[in-house]
């Protein structure tokens, strides 16, 4: 029988870990896409809304179906003398301003999430030469003009009449809720019948955006819009491509961002087609829920959407029952059960502290009280390896056969029953509750802006400053971050805390993983680095108390020999 090499197990697992944090680095720290220019995104763009147009034209008449543009330019509708006139509604959760251009959303404000300044974060969608969000349009029609029928605290009404039809669109809203109810009815003034396309756009890139690339992190890239289908069974997301999907049993449509979601939900149940956008580079995005009506003569059309303007809390959206939680889902089901609990813990304790940051060295503190058992038996594994040093050192001047030594060194480890992987464990064990971590810290908006000590944003890396002159030099980063080197010191100070035999690859490693560490750790959140930091200070006490502790064996040898001696 072959013996095992008694470092080959402890090996397999550090490769592991490098492995993983080889992947790590490259999507945090390496990754480069190619992006083309931003003239040649433009004139993509260009290209695809002038081909639908085109096929637009091209629609045979007798069809009596008008499909709609992808995104209204303000500049095509009708110019009109009427003086646009901006009324405000607010609810426990945001402000919105309307319009009467289009009886749209002008301004969309959140009243418990702030900017930096204090001010309300406003999700507005940002490109300013297109329709406000909620322009609803039938057919092609070039009118834009609406007046205010009525109001209410909890309601608005818009009316925009012409020769053929009356459009009313009614917005009412509810208390500690973050959506917009949206009746519509279309009423057919003439004696005809009336086959046309009525469409709902929203659009386009929602926001806030952070114009200054340096102020910008890898999250606040992440753009996605999605529609999630019946008939599909399931969420499908849309990146850096423009799609059109007809006919369609429609759940919702959304876009989405780092911490927010709009998203557009048909309280119908009946088919859509659905127009989307992601041009992701450019942050233009938008997305067009259209249907087919007939109008008879005289007879009206009603339909009605809900629309959810807010945070991307899974609790919140879950309350819809319409699959729109999935927009928080990221990595394993086995993480992100671990990362609701993480989160509920997270607010738990903050509702004792009143500070996010405290509360996150407090779960630190609860995981490593957990696995305390399994880090003792590490640690002392570990003293144990330290003490049989000369032993194994005498094994390698007497054992020149490879073979032989590995037979002889795993004799002795089951002698002193002492496990060479053991070490490893704590660091595998807490995998899961680090990922889980980075599925939930970078993307918690209540974490936003959240200072704690000389961090600004719990949320994304504690710049401190920029070194303008690593700008131009590939792979230098030129954000100085102050978390990633205290956690990469403290590292070294692990290694050297930590009493093994080490040597030759397993030395080498001492000093290479709290290396890696600064690489993988350098553009993620604060408040992640600060959890590991924390682990690591904890891990670097618990060692420092063991190594001050006799060993069972040593004890045990004593006890033996005080026998002997009686």
């Amino acid at each position: 029988m072959q013996e095992k090499d008694p470092g080959a197990v402890k090996r397999i697992i550090l490769a592991v870990v490098i492995s993983v944090g080889i992947m790590l680095i490259y999507n945090l720290v390496l990754k480069t896409e190619e992006k083309p220019s931003q003239q040649t995104e433009i004139n993509q763009t260009e290209k695809k809304e002038s081909l639908l147009s085109e096929s637009s034209q091209k629609e045979p008449i007798e069809k009596k179906e008008v499909k709609p543009e992808s995104k209204p330019d303000v500049n095509a509708l009708e110019k009109t003398a009427q003086q646009e006139i901006l009324l405000s509604k607010e609810t426990d959760e945001y402000k919105l301003t309307f319009s009467t251009k289009g009886g749209t959303l002008n301004k969309i404000e959140m009243k418990k999430i702030f900017n930096k300044d204090g001010a309300p974060i406003e999700i507005t969608p940002q490109l300013s030469q297109t329709m406000n969000p909620l322009f609803y349009r039938i057919g092609n029609s070039k009118e834009i003009d609406y007046k205010i029928e009525s109001e209410t605290s909890k309601s608005i009404v818009f009316v925009q009449e012409n020769p053929e039809w009356i459009i009313t669109k009614k917005y009412s809203f509810e208390p500690q809720r973050y959506d917009i109810l949206l009746s519509i009815t279309v009423q057919n003034k003439t004696d005809k019948e009336i086959a046309t396309t009525a469409s709902l756009f929203f659009g386009t890139s929602l926001g806030p955006i952070i114009e200054k690339e340096e102020n910008r992190t890898r999250y606040d890239e992440e753009v996605l819009t999605a529609y999630y289908s019946r008939m599909e069974k399931g969420e499908t997301e849309i990146s850096g491509e423009t799609v059109t999907k007809n006919n369609i049993p429609l759940n919702w449509v959304g876009m989405d961002n780092r911490y927010f979601l709009a998203a557009i939900i048909p309280n119908q149940e009946k088919s859509y087609d659905v127009y989307i956008k992601n041009e992701s580079e450019l942050f233009d995005e938008s997305m067009v829920v259209s249907e087919n009506i007939v109008l008879k003569p005289k007879s009206s059309y009603d339909s009605s959407f809900t629309v959810y303007l807010g945070p991307k809390n899974e609790t919140e959206l879950e309350k819809y029952g319409k699959k729109l939680e999935s927009v928080t889902e990221r990595g394993f089901a086995l993480t992100r059960l671990i990362g609701k609990g993480i989160k509920w813990l997270l607010f738990k304790l903050n509702l004792l502290f009143s500070n996010f940051g405290v509360s996150i060295i407090f779960i630190a503190l609860i995981f490593k009280v957990l696995l305390h058992p399994l880090t003792k038996k590490s640690m002392e594994s570990a003293k144990k390896m330290q003490n049989l040093k000369p032993q194994l050192d005498a094994l390698k001047k007497k054992y020149t056969d490879s073979k032989e030594l590995n037979a002889k060194t795993w004799e002795l480890y089951r002698r002193e029953k002492i496990n060479p992987a053991s070490g490893c464990l704590p660091m595998i064990l807490q995998m899961p509750f680090f990922f889980a971590l980075y599925q939930v810290i970078p993307y918690t908006v209540e974490l936003q802006n959240v200072h704690f000590l000389w961090i600004n944003d719990l949320s994304s890396p504690d710049t401190v400053a920029f070194i303008e002159a690593f700008k131009t030099i590939f792979f230098l980063p030129y954000k100085l971050n102050i978390l990633p080197l205290l956690l990469t010191v403290l590292s070294f100070v692990q290694t050297k805390v930590t009493q093994t035999s080490a040597a030759g690859q397993n030395k080498m490693m001492e000093y290479l993983m709290p290396l890696m560490f600064l690489f993988i750790f350098w553009n993620m959140p604060s408040g992640l680095v600060l959890y590991w930091l924390m682990q690591t200070v904890f891990t670097i006490i618990h060692q420092m108390i063991v190594n001050k502790l006799p060993s069972r064996n040593q004890g045990k040898k004593k006890e033996k020999a005080i026998k002997m001696k009686r």
